[in-house]
């Protein structure tokens, strides 16, 4: 894996995330949502 370039949101700071097994936990979430009434006209 190589190094991800990511902003700090409180600070506005770049930072370097290097990868390895001792480093933190970085991750992306975002949330997915189905609608049950997608399509369907009323």
């Amino acid at each position: 894996m190589t190094a991800v370039s990511a902003v700090i949101s409180d600070s506005d700071k770049r930072e370097t995330i290097e990868p390895g097994q001792d480093a933190p936990l970085a991750a992306l979430v975002f949330k997915t949502s189905a609608d049950p009434y997608v399509g369907k006209l009323t």
